[in-house]
């Protein structure tokens, strides 16, 4: 939610922000190709970051966004990863054995 929120000054020329949470000083390359929402650019480069990590990641969609519900806005992604598949897997059972969001508070 803060990616799209804040999309304007994380993009800004000399703003650092971005570039040091992915450990990546030349995303803007990649943002400027991407054709997209910014926060599923971001989650997707985070993915990337940690792949170059030795962690599992493939594309975008294996995180889990939580809604404010009465909005239907989005607050956060959940998001696991592991250097092992069996980890993945835990992660995929776990989101499987869930039923979707109902409420977010009481």
């Amino acid at each position: 939610m803060d990616a799209n929120r804040n999309q304007r000054a994380y993009v800004a020329k000399g703003n650092r922000t971005v570039a040091d949470f992915l450990g990546n000083p030349d995303w803007r390359q990649a943002w400027s190709e991407y054709q997209g929402e910014f926060g599923t650019f971001i989650i997707d480069q985070l993915g990337r970051s940690m792949q170059r990590l030795d962690f599992i990641y493939e594309k975008p969609g294996n995180e889990v966004a939580v809604l404010l519900p009465e909005k239907n806005v989005k607050l956060y992604h959940l998001a696991s990863y592991s250097k092992h598949p069996l980890g993945m897997r835990f992660w995929q059972d776990a989101r499987q054995g869930t039923n979707a969001q109902l409420v977010l508070f009481g």
